[in-house]
């Protein structure tokens, strides 16, 4: 089917995931275990609202088998054109978890990657993820692109990535919340939805290995030096942009060198070098040779002589 005009996402999830359910398309395990506005979801959310551990967690997950998190990572393969609306939803998942959540992009299927492709799922069904961890899938209805609802774009995007992270479905007011279910559904994961994936994941545990036990790899140079690549697991492959290496020498040039008006620009870190010339030592008194006075004043008394003897013959 071809949207046509503004749709509500609200009520375009809950269209959908009825219509999913009563035509059997979403996997059983993604069904909540839970009244979305019963006693046990209201605990949980003031829970989660308040940083606690959620009680009876394991009623807001899917099976192992269905969980692709690896270490605290989740490796995506996806076509280039959805990468912009994965990110933002990858980046939603990652701020509610205060950055303990992380994802990459990889360049092929495999064991615990999810591979986002198009696929006709019927008239109103938007998103779905099926498979295990060996074979993990997020399907897109190309409809949502195609007629650009980006924000709902988005949004199917971060809810069925919760599911491929091992949540199911829970409780009002969060993103993971079953659309044909009562109450309402958030447009971007909520406490509950962070505490459940953070719980669930030990995603602290997870951050604190990688950080303190994992030795960090040497980075390879590229692109003038200022672009690290680092090749990990699973064909991923992380960039990150490394500031200019600042590098400024100053020394003294000889007067004879032509002197430029323009700074170099890539070289910015102060490295001062100074050259001490040794002390003066005292000047010495000259040495004044006998024959430097004696000669001049031989010269002048002879010049004196002459000078008489003409006086002497011009005068007689």
């Amino acid at each position: 089917m071809v949207f046509s005009g503004l749709v509500n996402y609200r009520h375009l999830i809950a269209t959908s995931c009825a219509v999913a359910v009563a035509a059997g398309t979403l996997a059983a395990p993604a069904q909540a275990a839970v009244d979305p506005i019963g006693a046990e979801c209201r605990a949980a959310t003031a829970a989660a609202n308040m940083g606690q551990p959620i009680p009876n967690i394991a009623n807001f997950l899917l099976s192992s088998s269905e969980n692709a998190v690896d270490n605290g990572v989740l490796r995506i393969y996806a076509p280039e054109k959805y990468k912009p609306y994965i990110t933002e939803a990858t980046d939603q998942w990652a701020n509610a978890t205060g950055g303990l959540m992380r994802f990459e992009y990889v360049d092929q299927p495999g064991y615990k990657v999810v591979a986002v492709r198009e696929a006709n799922l019927g008239s109103y069904v938007v998103g779905r993820v099926q498979g295990n961890v060996n074979n993990m899938e997020l399907l897109l209805n190309p409809d949502i692109l195609r007629n650009g609802y980006y924000e709902s774009l988005v949004m199917t995007i971060a809810h069925e990535l919760g599911h491929a992270m091992g949540l199911a479905h829970s409780c009002d007011d969060a993103l993971m919340k079953d659309g044909s279910n009562r109450g309402k559904v958030a447009k971007t994961p909520q406490p509950l939805d962070a505490q459940v994936l953070i719980q669930a994941n030990d995603l602290r545990a997870a951050r604190l290995s990688t950080t303190t036990a994992t030795p960090t790899p040497e980075p390879t140079p590229a692109n003038n030096g200022n672009v690290y690549e680092w090749v990990g697991e699973r064909n991923s492959t992380v960039v990150e942009v490394a500031p200019t290496p600042v590098r400024t020498t100053v020394t003294w040039e000889p007067e004879t060198q032509p002197s430029t008006s323009q700074k170099s620009t890539e070289r910015r870190t102060t490295v001062v070098e100074t050259t001490i010339a040794p002390e003066p030592t005292p000047e010495q008194p000259k040495r004044v040779s006998p024959l430097a006075i004696i000669l001049p004043v031989a010269a002048a008394a002879i010049s004196a002589i002459g000078l008489g003897f003409a006086f002497k013959r011009s005068w007689f």
